[in-house]
């Protein structure tokens, strides 16, 4: 699994070239269109967001929506696909 941690904080989707999750490095930016391998909606101090793991045929990586955006997506169903634009931060091992 890539370690990096995407924190979303927009949703929607790009046509730049494709970059797949192994060619990503910190603090670049992510501009595409992943599959939602895994989702789950849990709670932190400030309110609910979603835990994510992001798949392409390069590997897996996690993601995190804070709030506020995440009280906007009721449900992130696992096997669909998801367009996201963020920058790549470090790993925070204590939110895994």
């Amino acid at each position: 699994m890539v370690n990096f941690l995407v924190q979303i904080n927009k949703i929607g989707n790009s046509e730049r070239e494709k970059k797949y999750l192994t060619d990503l490095k910190e603090q670049e930016k992510v501009e595409d269109i992943f599959l939602v391998l895994s989702a789950q909606k849990l709670m932190a101090k400030n309110g609910p967001y979603w835990q994510l793991v992001l798949q392409d045929k390069s590997g897996q990586m996690q993601a995190r929506i804070w709030s506020p955006l995440s009280l906007q997506l009721e449900e992130i169903a696992p096997e669909s696909f998801f367009g996201l634009e963020e920058q790549c931060k470090p790993l925070d091992r204590s939110y895994s």
